[in-house]
C-alpha cells in the first residue's frame, strides 16, 4: 500500500508530489513495515504525521499485529515523529528499529 502526498501549483497548475509512505506486509507474518520519504519544501507542515497516522490506520484495518521501520541513526527527526506517535525505539550501532504493536 502506498500513500502520496501532492500539491497543486496554482501558479503553473502541474502536481508536484511532496511525500510517499508505504507499508509492506512482512511475507509469513501478520506485520508490515513502513517507510517514508519527503520533499524538503514539506518538511513542517505535519504530512509526516498524518501520513503515519494513516498508515498506522490501515494497519489497524487489515488486522496486522505490528508496524515497524528501520531509521538511520542521524534521522532524528523520524526518530521524534515514531516517538510522539507512540512507537517503541530501539537503538543500536547500526540503526533505530521502530515498532509499533497494532494488538
Amino acid at each position: 500500500m502506498a500513500l502520496v502526498a501532492d500539491y497543486l501549483d496554482p501558479d503553473t497548475g502541474e502536481r508536484q508530489i511532496l511525500g510517499v509512505g508505504r507499508l509492506s506486509k512482512i511475507y509469513g507474518t501478520n506485520e508490515a513495515e513502513f517507510g517514508m520519504l519527503f520533499s524538503d519544501r514539506a518538511r513542517g507542515w505535519g504530512l509526516g504525521t498524518e501520513l503515519l497516522h494513516s498508515l498506522i490506520d490501515i494497519g489497524r484495518q487489515e488486522q496486522l499485529n505490528r508496524i515497524s521501520a528501520d531509521i538511520l541513526p542521524e534521522n532524528h527527526t523520524m526518530q521524534h515523529l515514531c516517538t510522539k506517535l507512540g512507537f517503541e525505539i530501539q537503538r543500536n550501532m547500526d540503526v533505530v528499529r521502530a515498532y509499533f504493536e497494532l494488538k
